[in-house]
């Protein structure tokens, strides 16, 4: 079975009414009558805040600016037998800055509307939309242009999404994992976490690599940043040089008793595990997620 994944970053922008700006698909678009938020795809080496902002522009006219980082939806699609399609999108609240709207979107195939989300209630809605404005619908059918299964990508357009946590206890302390030699970033202090499967939510993805990496029982805070980092001059697997992304999804996470720390994925990156006190952190090298992560207390 063929398996894709896209990144995407959306964005919620409402008027002094409270409004939501949302795309209503016409009539000859591939999902006829449906509503979307606008965004789309993140770009190789794209930031996903820099990515909402640039596709604001380019679909509605309109300036915007991130107020914040909102939620990440992730939906699974069994498109063909064939096909699977896994979609993570990153959804920020958002400011208005300038710029004229723009009634059509580039191909005329919607129309930017400013609606409540109660007045399309019961309309045909994309899945982020159903999750991040609570609204319900039909499900929207399979447009025609993915009922085909797509061809592989070059391995230099891969990117790596990644879900971590930046974990305390009672005490204030904070807990880190040692990167082990052999792996990326060998030597430098990480936060608990790795790369999504394939399929997986990244709170999902994140708890299992708590338990893997530390053997504790962590529960979710509130997303607390998301970071990018491009490496043009990196090496794939193969040993050939790659041009390669990555994006890290953090979370705030707590730990009410911490048990003894123990690694139980033996073998893989993690080759220590240690709690530590906040005044002790920033002497450490850290990796550049756990540094953003420090950064953002």
């Amino acid at each position: 079975m063929r398996q894709t994944t896209r990144l995407g970053a959306y964005g919620v922008l409402r008027d002094d009414n409270g409004r939501v700006l949302l795309q209503h698909m016409t009539a000859v678009s591939q999902l006829p009558d449906s509503w979307w938020l606008p965004g789309g795809g993140v770009e190789h080496g794209e930031h996903p805040a820099d990515a909402v902002v640039r596709e604001f522009a380019e679909e509605t006219g309109l300036d915007v600016e991130v107020a914040a980082l909102r939620e990440i939806v992730s939906d699974l699609t069994a498109y063909t037998p064939e096909w699977s399609h896994h979609h993570l999108a990153v959804i920020y609240d958002l400011k208005l800055a300038g710029g004229t709207l723009a009634r059509d979107v580039v191909e005329s195939d919607a129309v930017n509307v400013w609606t409540h989300p109660s007045d399309i209630e019961g309309s045909p809605v994309s899945p982020v939309i159903a999750d991040v404005l609570g609204v319900t619908g039909p499900s929207l059918p399979t447009p025609r242009w993915e009922r085909q299964v797509p061809a592989s990508q070059p391995s230099q357009r891969r990117r790596r999404i990644g879900s971590y946590a930046w974990i305390t206890d009672a005490d204030g302390r904070v807990l880190l994992t040692l990167i082990a030699e052999g792996s990326w970033g060998a030597g430098l202090w990480h936060l608990p976490g790795g790369g999504i499967d394939f399929g997986e939510t990244p709170e999902r993805c994140v708890l299992r690599e708590i338990h893997e990496e530390t053997d504790q029982d962590a529960v979710l805070g509130e997303l607390r940043c998301i970071g990018s980092k491009h490496d043009r001059e990196s090496t794939a697997d193969d040993g050939e040089p790659e041009d390669f992304p990555g994006v890290s999804i953090v979370y705030t996470a707590t730990i009410a008793t911490p048990k003894p720390l123990r690694i139980l994925d033996i073998g893989g990156s993690t080759s220590d595990v240690r709690w530590f006190h906040p005044g002790e952190i920033a002497d450490l090298p850290l990796t550049l997620t756990a540094q953003r992560a420090l950064a953002s207390d």
